[in-house]
């Protein structure tokens, strides 16, 4: 963990955020409900750390907070995979300059598609709920 990391999570503000985080979920563990324990604020992303969203936080137990971290790392590989699988495609199928032609998100509805043809539905990284495209794609692109 870098510095700033470690300096914000001691900070007044993330000792406020984290308060506010407990009450709203009713010092309740949100993944399996434990009450009673010692709870913590798990950072869903570190995209917006230090202005996060509440939907950017999950009030967890530590077993559920440990459970968490490793499904976030999973989602971030799967993820990166998406991405150099879509800049592989992208590049056979439109060349070098692929990238221009997705300023508008060409690219990556056409590769959308390209996964439909496959049976493949495009992921839902956010919600972690799609544990069986993540195996298919590790499968599909070697990981």
């Amino acid at each position: 963990m870098s510095a700033d990391y470690r300096r914000y999570m001691q900070s007044w503000r993330w000792d406020q955020v984290r308060r506010a985080m407990l009450e709203a979920a009713g010092y309740e563990c949100q993944r399996c409900g434990a009450v009673d324990v010692e709870l913590q604020v798990h950072h869903l992303t570190y995209a917006r750390l230090g202005r996060e969203d509440w939907e950017d936080l999950k009030v967890v137990c530590s077993p559920c907070h440990a459970i968490e971290d490793r499904e976030r790392e999973e989602r971030a590989r799967w993820a990166e995979a998406y991405q150099r699988e879509l800049a592989r495609w992208a590049f056979e199928q439109f060349g070098k300059d692929w990238r221009l032609l997705n300023r508008s998100g060409y690219i990556e509805r056409e590769f959308a598609l390209h996964l439909e043809a496959l049976n493949l539905d495009t992921p839902e990284w956010s919600t972690g709920e799609d544990e069986d495209l993540g195996s298919l794609l590790a499968g599909l692109f070697d990981l």
